[in-house]
């Protein structure tokens, strides 16, 4: 879509009203720039936290990183990005003291009240649930929580994890308004760099080569899976391992299922191929079957929408809707 005013308008609009938000662009983008190009290598770190939710100029330089990533234009690198930024803000709100929190939660859109004598939070019941959508664990399920003046009492490690959630559906929402072809146009004189980190973040990307493994018997939650990890999105615990131990048990290989994993936000193959193996019985010993389905809907993991198999009465395991599926489509 179009942006309405000039470009300062439109990020000063949504920088909150900074009354000069490139006095110091060039510095700032620099820095930016060099954390984005540190940020294709899983293992290296830019010394030094952009994205401190304490500091006064978070917000603008979490901004700014959204516009440059329009600009380079690759879904998967900017899942890699914005959970380097969530993961930042989350390193930044390790140190608040308990009193400051909510005001910080109120910097990022949190409505939040800290009760002093008793050390918890209450936020609303909407910003909880949408919050925790893709946090894994029944401990983030509003079903287990407790209640004041229709709000849910969380610590502060809950959040924590709150706070850097909203963050990251707020960095999707605002990559949405932005118009590439404006981006591209206000930050030309950076393209030359921004091309060069575009050409380098294209090679992560790993062609998946599924073999004999009939995807097209694969259940909504699987596929539902495998499409947030080739689009770099950050999958839940309980979700890769609903994932990993399914394609192992349809046959797909150990290296096959290493290369989907490829473009998640925080890859590191040691890390991944250690995981993996584990799962698949190569270290525990146990060979993993997957979750039933009853388990994923109680962690939010559950897709199955419209779907008739999911939706018939004795289906209860991932593994069932793919025998189901397979056989059907053998008989048409």
């Amino acid at each position: 879509m179009e942006s309405s005013g000039t470009m300062e308008d439109k990020i000063r609009e949504m920088t909150g009203g900074f009354s000069d938000p490139f006095g110091d662009s060039s510095e700032r983008i620099g820095r930016i720039i060099r954390f984005l190009d540190d940020s294709i290598v899983a293992k290296n770190r830019y010394k030094g936290n952009l994205y401190d939710l304490t500091k006064n100029e978070w917000k603008m330089t979490s901004i700014l990183t959204l516009w440059l990533l329009k600009v380079i234009d690759l879904d998967y690198f900017t899942s890699r990005i914005i959970y380097r930024i969530r993961d930042g803000m989350e390193e930044s709100l390790q140190n608040v003291r308990d009193e400051d929190l909510s005001i910080i939660a109120e910097r990022v859109g949190i409505p939040m009240e800290f009760s002093p004598a008793e050390s918890f939070y209450i936020s609303r019941i909407p910003i909880f649930t949408k919050s925790c959508s893709r946090i894994s664990g029944s401990t983030f399920r509003l079903v287990y929580q407790s209640f004041r003046d229709n709000g849910v009492l969380s610590n502060k490690n809950k959040v924590d994890k709150i706070i850097r959630e909203y963050a990251v559906i707020q960095m999707r929402d605002i990559m949405d308004e932005i118009d590439r072809e404006n981006a591209v146009k206000y930050f030309e004189s950076y393209m030359p760099d921004l091309e060069g980190i575009r050409q380098k973040a294209q090679k992560l990307i790993t062609p998946v080569d599924l073999g004999d493994v009939d995807t097209s018997a694969f259940p909504p939650c699987i596929l539902h899976f495998i499409s947030d990890a080739k689009n770099g999105v950050n999958i839940p615990h309980m979700g890769r391992f609903a994932m990993v131990s399914f394609l192992n048990k349809v046959g797909m290989s150990e290296e096959d299922i290493m290369k989907i994993f490829s473009s998640v936000p925080d890859f590191s193959r040691k890390i991944t191929e250690y995981q993996v193996k584990h799962i698949l019985g190569e270290i525990s010993g146990i060979k993993y079957t997957p979750p039933k389905c009853e388990t994923l809907r109680s962690n939010h993991l559950c897709y199955m929408d419209d779907d008739p198999i999911c939706n018939s009465p004795n289906m209860k395991h991932p593994l069932t809707y793919y025998k189901i599926k397979k056989q059907a489509g053998k008989k048409s």
